[in-house]
């Protein structure tokens, strides 16, 4: 199948022996002895030398490109020898030698590819997107498919080309009369002797026959038109332009391109792209690492493994090897099986220890690890954030909150990506930082002053910034001073023990800097003591401690005790009569810090619940069999039950008992290439190649689907506007017993929506965004963009050539299709190239953290999709932005529908979808809904014209878009 945002296309591979290739594209071209053909088919002569312009975007308001082309002249034989390409502002000037790369693109034997796929340009003969209409200008003509560029042409023969038996499959498909015109004019320029002449045109007779689905024959031979090619490659007359490479093998069975005439490597094998020697067998295939060229057989040892080269691929063998966890910053938190997130709490928290196992047997078995705040390193970290209540938790801050070892410390509700970023403007302070710090002598403490400005600024707004001081700082304070990020005046001096300080009637912000520890006071000295050592004060007097018969009594001057009331059944516990070694409220047990140590340097009075119950965390008391259990961020009584992806969990004594059964997996690709794997790893690629989105044809082995994707860019270049799509089911080599894998098409809302019988789902909103979904038994057998869907996310980025990688990049670029595509670049960050953005960007991607999606932020973060809205709106900086920020916004709102919350965000001004078009006059059939029916439930069934039963081959998530009101069957159109 292929699927555009204009149009779809339905087959079912099925690929023997001699490919077939489709028409793709409308061309305008050149060859021998001043021949052209127009976009509109019309053929003519120009025997000039000038430089003329062969094609350019005139008739719009952004010329996209110019193409200038020049002969010459050179022993009575004529050729190009000069080509300049204007392309999206890019000049590249072309000469005749063979192959080079150059800027944004790359030219080989065969043709140029740009990063922009509206264009191709194959030596000499220019592709268009049929989008492209109406608007050229140049020698090959307005594209208006219109064969009225000229009115004469001449009819003469030239046999050859009706009788030769290797054009026998053109007949029919192209205009034989017009090139066998064009094969006399030359054969009438040459020499009465020499037939050369005619080779040019009737090689582009055969190139146009196979452009128009023609599969013409070797009619070359060594005595009459012979071509040579370079090292042991072979000519073909038709061959498949996706050639097999060491570093990309397969790549000719995922090729839909017409065949072309060129230098091909022979049956058996693949054209050596690594060290660049021609044509090689698989098994002698080198390997790239590093940069380095690793002959068949060589190995190299990395972290953990040692692999080898073989067939091209690396081969690896991995060893156990110490896991580490890593907390950077404070927050910044990597397990051990690479998950990271982020989490800022103000408590104590269990990070990891031991956990001793008691076999069957007597035997101890010590190779565990308690799950914390680290997890449980058992290299799947789709299980991380699992909690001791035996769930896996959705969000980094709700997994956290279960693992306080104190239950009196409260619950962080919400994390945010930059805490300051909202609050105040960032633009000035930095700008100022940047000058003070030059203009200052002593530079290092002017750049402090300009952070601590931003700080203050930040607290002013609520924000409380810490850490961000070196121990040279914090350490550097008067004797008895300490250093404090949230230092307040109020309370702080001896004199405030007996009188009210008048900074304690202002709401004075809470600075850092130096002043007095907790529990010290500063005296009159300028130092910090403890109450003991405090003077009297009395007015404007005082007088010192232990000093006989100078004693004050101020009015009102009264201590009084008050008994802390507790809501039954809690009893207040009073450190003062406490038993030696009590800890106090701050260690009381409760249903969530059951099974936690507590450390506690002293006790603290406080509410305490009765001996032999726990404290449920909600003021209440309760025993242990009836603690509630939590889950994303709510609590639920002991017998209630929740939907975890595939499995139902039960609470059942503040444990949860789930279901195991192995659930499939999702792989998302939304906006500007932002995925997520079906491990769950996030990262950022977009490039302007055809990739393998995901396949099960791994390892050499057959498979059964792919899924190939292409980004269409907008008119800047700088982000996305759609994707196609290819789907292909079925064997990739015919097999005896080889079956057609039956498949449903059918629209949901917003998204076409694809079925296949073997456990493979694909959705997609006709725009940015598409959602592979996989059946469990998919799992460690596929391979592509998406990772192997194997629970463990250190091996995701897994190149094309089985090496384990950690630049997304270059992972990226190895799942192209086709290995004479431009690899994409370190992408430029959008938001400082468009500065003028980021403050729009950030204003209206904060509805994905604002209170709209509140249901929805503890069950999935938000944070990595703001990040890639603000970033995605950032790059629509010429128009379209609304269209970005849509689509970054509706990603989010897919993943809460994907959870089963269901957010209603689009309004008349935000993002609005209008229905009205599809409804009939006077009609209100179709409504749009934020959740729309799908095959979730059995009462939820999608009815169309195409499954009028509505029974689907596997469940779906709800999805937006327009829905019918009425329960009738569909009538889908427009597919």
């Amino acid at each position: 199948m292929y699927f555009t945002s204009a149009n779809l296309l339905m087959s079912v591979k099925d690929t023997e022996a001699n490919p077939q290739f489709k028409f793709s594209g409308l061309f305008c071209s050149t060859w021998g002895n001043y021949h052209f053909k127009t976009f509109d088919g019309d053929l003519f002569r120009l025997p000039s030398t000038c430089s003329y312009i062969f094609a350019s975007q005139c008739k719009a308001d952004y010329n996209s490109f110019n193409i200038e082309l020049q002969r010459q002249e050179s022993d009575e034989v004529t050729t190009i020898n000069k080509v300049t390409m204007k392309l999206d502002g890019e000049v590249v000037e072309l000469y005749s030698s063979l192959p080079c790369i150059i800027q944004i693109i790359i030219i080989d034997f065969i043709f140029i590819s740009a990063f922009n796929s509206y264009l191709t340009l194959k030596w000499f003969k220019v592709e268009l997107d049929a989008k492209f209409r109406n608007q050229t200008c140049g020698l090959c003509g307005d594209f208006n498919e219109l064969n009225n560029e000229f009115t004469n042409s001449g009819k003469n023969l030239c046999q050859k080309l009706q009788t030769e038996s290797a054009f026998d499959s053109c007949q029919g498909l192209i205009d034989t009369e017009s090139f066998i015109n064009a094969c006399k004019e030359d054969l009438c320029s040459c020499d009465s002797n020499d037939t050369s002449c005619m080779c040019a045109t009737m090689s582009e007779y055969s190139r146009q026959c196979a452009h128009a689905g023609g599969t013409p024959g070797q009619w070359k031979n060594p005595n009459f038109c012979g071509k040579s090619c370079p090292f042991n490659l072979e000519y073909k007359e038709c061959g498949n332009p996706c050639m097999d490479t060491c570093k990309n093998q397969g790549t000719n069975q995922v090729c839909s391109e017409h065949c072309v005439d060129g230098c091909f490597c022979p049956f058996g094998t693949v054209l050596d792209d690594v060290t660049h020697t021609g044509c090689v067998t698989v098994d002698n295939c080198s390997c790239l690492h590093n940069g380095e060229i690793y002959q068949p057989g060589q190995s190299y040892s990395g972290p953990c493994k040692n692999c080898t080269c073989i067939n091209g691929e690396w081969i690896c063998n991995f060893k156990d090897c110490p896991g580490v966890c890593s907390i950077l910053g404070g927050s910044h938190i990597t397990t051990y099986d690479d998950k990271t997130y982020m989490f800022h709490g103000e408590c104590s928290y269990v990070l990891t220890k031991p956990m001793y196992l008691i076999k069957e047997n007597s035997s101890v078995d010590h190779d565990h690890l308690y799950p914390g705040l680290c997890g449980d390193f058992d290299d799947d970290g789709s299980q991380d954030f699992k909690t001791t209540n035996g769930i896996v938790e959705k969000t980094a801050w709700t997994f956290a909150n279960t693992w306080k070892t104190k239950p009196n410390c409260p619950d962080v509700t919400n994390i945010l990506g930059d805490p300051c970023s909202l609050s105040t403007e960032k633009e000035e302070y930095k700008l100022n930082c940047i000058y003070d710090t030059c203009a200052c002598e002593k530079s290092e403490d002017c750049l402090c002053a300009a952070l601590s400005a931003y700080v203050h600024a930040c607290a002013i707004e609520g924000v409380s910034l810490t850490g961000w001081r070196n121990n040279k700082y914090t350490n550097d304070c008067p004797p008895t001073f300490v250093y404090d990020y949230k230092m307040t005046s109020c309370g702080r001096t001896c004199r405030s023990l007996s009188q009210s300080g008048v900074t304690c009637g202002v709401d004075f912000t809470a600075l850092d800097g130096c002043g007095c520890a907790e529990g010290t006071y500063l005296n009159e000295k300028n130092e910090c003591v403890l109450p003991s050592q405090c003077s009297c004060y009395a007015g404007d007097t005082y007088t010192k401690t232990k000093q006989p018969n100078k004693s004050f009594w101020p009015l009102r001057m009264i201590n009084t005790c008050h008994m802390a009331s507790c809501t039954s059944p809690m009893v207040f516990l009073n450190c003062s009569n406490a038993k030696p070694g009590e800890k106090g409220s701050e260690c009381q047990k409760s249903c969530q810090t059951l099974n936690k140590q507590c450390i506690s340097t002293q006790c603290i009075s406080g509410c305490v619940c009765p001996d032999g119950l726990l404290s449920d965390n909600n003021g209440g008391c309760v025993k242990q069999e009836d603690c509630p259990c939590p889950y994303n961020g709510e609590y639920y009584k002991h017998g209630q039950s929740v939907n975890v992806d595939c499995n139902k969990c039960t609470c059942k004594s503040s444990k949860w008992e789930c279901t195991h059964q192995d659930c499939g997996g999702t792989c998302t690709i939304y906006g500007a290439g932002n995925y997520i794997t079906f491990d769950e790893s996030r990262f950022a690629f977009s490039g302007g190649c055809s990739y393998i989105f995901t396949q099960d044809h791994c390892g050499g082995e057959n498979g059964t689907f792919q899924v190939l994707t292409e980004s269409i860019p907008c008119e800047n270049a700088e982000s996305v506007c759609s994707f196609d799509i290819k789907l292909l089911l079925g064997v990739f080599i015919k097999q005896t017993n080889g079956e057609e894998i039956p498949y449903q098409v059918h629209t949901v809302g917003l998204y076409l929506v694809i079925e296949a019988k073997n456990g493979l789902i694909v959705i997609w909103n006709k725009r940015t965004t598409l959602m592979v979904k996989l059946r469990s038994t998919f799992k460690g057998k596929v391979c592509g963009l998406c990772g192997n869907f194997d629970g463990n996310i250190k091996n995701d980025f897994t190149t094309k050539n089985k090496e384990v990688v950690v630049d997304p990049l270059i992972f990226g670029n190895s799942w192209q299709v086709s290995p004479s595509c431009s690899s994409a670049q370190t992408p430029k960050d959008a938001c400082t190239l468009y500065s003028h953005r980021q403050a729009w960007a950030v204003k209206h991607c904060s509805i994905i953290k604002s209170a709209v999606f509140a249901a929805c932020h503890s069950k999935v973060d938000p944070q990595q999709y703001f990040d890639a809205c603000v970033r995605d709106t950032c790059a629509c900086n010429s128009g379209g932005d609304c269209e970005c920020f849509c689509s970054a916004v509706a990603a989010y709102a897919a993943a809460c529908n994907e959870a089963e919350v269901c957010v209603k965000w689009r309004t008349p001004t935000i993002c609005p979808v209008f229905c009205d078009y599809y409804n009939p006059d006077g009609e209100c059939e179709w409504h749009y809904k934020p959740c729309g029916r799908s095959c979730r439930r059995d009462e939820d069934m999608i009815k169309t014209c195409r499954n009028p039963s509505g029974i689907c081959y596997n469940q779906l998530p709800a999805l937006e878009g327009m829905h019918y009101k009425k329960e009738i069957v569909h009538a889908f159109v427009g597919l």
